[in-house]
Formats: structure tokens, sequence, C-alpha cells
């Protein structure tokens, strides 16, 4: 069975529309839940790392995904 790491970061897919507008909300976790299933055709494992737009990511969020 494969096994899958999916790293939540936020953007785009992970938005909402709240109060002030769409917000990177969704973490990875819930996103897996839109998915019913999944779990018979592979192993997922995910980790929230942040939740943040993706215009808002630099190259010191890159070098935590990296580690």
């Amino acid at each position: 069975m494969k096994h899958i790491l999916l790293l939540g970061t936020g953007g785009t897919i992970a938005c909402k529309r709240t109060e002030d507008g769409l917000k990177p909300v969704i973490t990875s976790d819930e996103i897996l839940t839109y998915v019913p299933g999944v779990q018979e055709f592979c192993r997922i494992d995910s980790i929230q790392i942040f939740n943040i737009d993706s215009t808002n990511m630099t190259p010191s969020h890159w070098l935590k995904i990296a580690s």
C-alpha cells in the first residue's frame, strides 16, 4: 500500500469565506475528509505546518517545509 505525507500550508485550497473575505482556515485533516474512502487505496499521514495565504509565503516558510 502506498504511503503519502500531506503537508498543510494553507493557500487557496484551504480557504473558506469569512467576514473578512477568504481566509486559509481548512486543515490538512479536514481536506482528507472530503475524499471519503481514500484510506482504501493508500495510507495518509498529515501535518499542518502553517495555515497562511500563499501570497504571504516567504523563503523562511520554504525552509520549514524542507526541514
